[in-house]
């Protein structure tokens, strides 16, 4: 389990996630956190890996958060600390962190200036673009 994303249990609640089912979600990460907390969408990312998870869902998913727009200093190396570790457990869990090339660059940031592990795509735009043609869902912030 992510530390930074609890789940919780609800009896009754439905729409469980189905261990039958290979999931594939594309989360758009574009908003920064506050207060020293990752960006809501690496949150989203990390909660829907705890939850299916807990659900025994953890068979051939596919997940992948595209950092773009304000959130991209979230994945600059410097920024915070605990980043590194956020991005680390992210990996850890199978979620492929990627930032966008075109809002690094546009923002005066250099490849070398990335967390380890973090993945440089084109562009956030045809990330997601792309993964929606290949069935990927998409969560938003």
């Amino acid at each position: 389990m992510i530390e930074f994303a609890p789940v919780h249990d609800v009896p009754g609640a439905g729409n469980a996630p189905d261990p039958g089912h290979e999931y594939r979600v594309v989360v758009s990460v574009s908003q920064p956190g506050s207060g020293g907390q990752p960006p809501a969408g690496l949150v989203k990312a990390a909660r829907l890996c705890n939850l299916l998870e807990k659900h025994g869902a953890t068979d051939g998913n596919h997940i992948v958060a595209i950092v773009h727009g304000a959130a991209v200093p979230s994945v600059i190396s410097g920024d915070a600390a605990c980043a590194q570790l956020q991005v680390e457990a992210l990996r850890a869990a199978g979620i492929m962190v990627a930032v966008c090339s075109q809002a690094l660059a546009g923002q005066g940031f250099k490849p070398a200036q990335l967390l380890d592990g973090v993945r440089i795509d084109v562009s956030a735009l045809t990330t997601l673009a792309t993964l929606q043609i290949e069935g990927y869902a998409l969560i938003v912030e």
